[in-house]
């Protein structure tokens, strides 16, 4: 029927269009969305320290809403800077590092410690028999290997972390927009009307009956797809993006007189890890080495001498920051555990 596939085709390209339509609208209404203003006359000073509400291995959970074995060694290397850990690489015979060791100092738990933390500080280093003395050291490799069970706790309360913090909405696995299933409906229909048209088309050759059926799908499948992402962020997971993204912008724009010689070394151990989770590092890093050199010229040399990562010599901070990365990169034998969602 010639006129049955003209209709198909009309009917069709207008649903796509308003489809189109629809998406194109609340693209804009989000990217419009006004900022909440701040009372008073000056904008708040916003603090050089990093943001409470989360640490460095709690970036990517934020991100994405999943959790990877990075963040977790992310969360190694940040125990690590603040004095929980010593991470020791073991070099084969050409200076190469294949493994690392990590060791538990002897300072305490305090109550700073969140629950995916104390997970990675206590579980590797449980007796093993329990009567015996317990383990001071154990390898990378070993702690983050599949199905180890330090990890794999971890990993469970970092998910936990996230609903702590607000940032997964409690019933977003619960609840679908009407976009989504209008989305999910179109889709099934134009499928249908695809497969009836393409039999037509063998019959009268007339494809324009095809076309408005997958066009119908294709609208199916946009507004589906807007119906997923109305739910995906909480108002706690945008301010806590917004406090990171202003974090990251305060370390990017460091400069190298804005380091005291003296603090430098401080400075460097406490904002390493959030430079790693950021992505910055090189930067940092290169920033940190212009202080450096700075410092030297003045007569007042420093060095970085971080224990928690023995290297021997003096690298520099763009030398340090890359072996550290080396770590987190790090490809994973026998197996990469799985990534959570929450």
């Amino acid at each position: 029927m010639p006129g049955f596939e003209l209709l198909a085709l009309i009917v069709g390209l207008a649903i796509l269009a308003v489809a189109v339509i629809v998406v194109f609208a609340q693209r804009q209404r989000a990217h419009e969305q006004p900022s909440p203003l701040n009372v008073g006359l000056l904008p708040p000073e916003r603090s050089s320290q990093p943001p409470h509400e989360f640490t460095p291995g709690m970036l990517g959970p934020l991100r994405n809403r999943e959790v990877h074995v990075r963040d977790v060694g992310l969360t190694l290397v940040d125990l690590a800077a603040r004095g929980y850990l010593t991470i020791t690489p073991l070099l084969d015979e050409n200076d190469n590092t294949y493994e690392w060791v990590i060791r538990r100092t002897p300072r305490p738990l305090d109550g700073a410690i969140r629950a995916f933390e104390e997970a990675l500080l206590t579980m590797p280093f449980v007796a093993d028999p329990p009567d015996s003395a317990p383990r001071t050291t154990i390898t990378l490799t070993a702690l983050m290997s599949k199905g180890s069970q330090p990890f794999l706790r971890a990993e469970g309360e970092l998910l936990a972390a996230m609903h702590e913090q607000g940032w997964v909405s409690p019933d977003e696995h619960h609840h679908s927009s009407p976009w989504g299933w209008v989305g999910a409906l179109l889709l099934v229909a134009g499928l249908l009307l695809t497969a009836m048209m393409l039999i037509g088309w063998l019959a009268t050759s007339d494809f324009r009956g095809v076309i408005g059926g997958l066009s119908i799908g294709t609208a199916g499948v946009l507004l589906a797809s807007r119906g997923r992402r109305r739910t995906v962020h909480t108002d706690a997971a945008t301010k806590a993006r917004s406090d990171a993204e202003a974090f990251r912008d305060q370390i990017t724009g460091l400069k190298a007189e804005d380091l005291p010689p003296a603090k430098i070394p401080g400075i460097f151990n406490e904002l390493l890890p959030w430079a790693l989770a950021f992505g910055c590092h090189e930067q940092f890093a290169g920033t940190v080495d212009e202080a450096l050199r700075r410092s030297a010229n003045w007569g007042r040399p420093v060095e970085l001498d971080l224990a928690w990562y023995p290297t021997g010599g003096s690298p520099s901070a763009r030398e340090f920051a890359s072996k550290v990365s080396a770590l987190l990169n790090r490809r994973q034998p026998g197996g990469v555990p799985r990534n959570s969602r929450a």
